[in-house]
């Protein structure tokens, strides 16, 4: 089943993504960060949420 989830990094925002699992989760925020921030070398993710599905 997938659930959202809000994917926090440091000094960056946030993502909300759907994914099957936190980690499904953290790798789709982190490809998404890295499309949006190419100039970034290092991203740091401080906290991954579990959302409520509407």
């Amino acid at each position: 089943m997938t659930m959202k989830y809000k994917v926090i990094f440091a000094d960056l925002g946030w993502y909300e993504v759907k994914a099957r699992n936190k980690a499904e989760a953290e790798r789709i925020a982190l490809n998404a960060a890295n499309n949006f921030h190419p100039e970034r070398e290092k991203f740091e993710i401080e906290k991954t949420e579990v959302l409520p599905n509407e």
